[in-house]
């Protein structure tokens, strides 16, 4: 083999290679839309209660899940509470909810 043939083929794959890269593909991503809740007229004071924490019964399957899945140390438990504090922020804010032992 020579060495103009030798150019030709990496050529050839350079060109491929480049074509390949410059595909296109699309996501589709379905979103829904959360529930229609309707509360009562009657109903002002809310409390909120964090009732995700882990039990110590689950604590070895926790640990074991968390490693096979990659999540970070605690995560489940910061997501927990990031869903709480934006809740209870929407809550202080409303006029017609009081929250009750924040």
């Amino acid at each position: 083999m020579d060495y103009c043939n030798l150019n030709k083929i990496i050529f050839g794959i350079m060109v491929v290679v480049g074509f390949s890269s410059c595909s296109t593909s699309s996501v589709v991503v379905n979103i829904q839309r959360p529930a229609d809740i309707t509360i009562s007229q009657d109903i002002q004071n809310v409390v909120l209660v964090n009732r995700s924490r882990p039990s110590k019964d689950n604590l070895t399957s926790n640990i074991v899940e968390g490693l096979v899945t990659g999540e970070g140390i605690g995560s489940d438990r910061k997501g927990a509470e990031y869903c709480i504090t934006g809740l209870s922020n929407m809550l202080e804010n409303s006029e017609r909810f009081l929250l009750k032992n924040i």
